[in-house]
């Protein structure tokens, strides 16, 4: 099993050569055979299925708040901004927002930036 190393890489072009040295053939060589993409993105990467292409996945976060005037509301905006596509399904978890005058509960609007309201 092969591993990647810890940094970004881009594809590679890999071409595996093999040779047999059989008892009664003798030696059999095989022409070079190249490993091949699918072409298919992986992740979001369109890159991602190419040999030995390797990506480090990180989320950039920003954060701004609409109104700065005392006991006014407020708009807190939160910008994720990740080096991948998120598949169906994944969860992204927001803790530790703390310091405001807001009483703690399950039912703040969240809302994404096509404009829908998440549970």
């Amino acid at each position: 099993e092969l591993e990647h190393g810890a940094d970004d890489t881009d594809a590679k072009d890999v071409t595996l050569e093999v040779a047999v040295d059989d008892p009664v053939l003798g030696w059999v060589a095989v022409e070079p055979v190249a490993l091949e993409s699918s072409g298919v993105p992986i992740l979001g990467h369109a890159d991602g299925s190419k040999p030995l292409y390797a990506f480090n996945p990180s989320v950039d976060v920003s954060i701004e708040q609409s109104n700065y005037v005392a006991s006014a509301p407020n708009t807190i905006t939160i910008d994720l901004t990740s080096n991948m596509a998120l598949e169906p399904g994944s969860k992204v978890t927001l803790t530790g927002f703390t310091g405001t005058a807001t009483e703690d509960t399950d039912e703040l609007e969240i809302m994404t930036s096509n404009g829908a309201f998440l549970p």
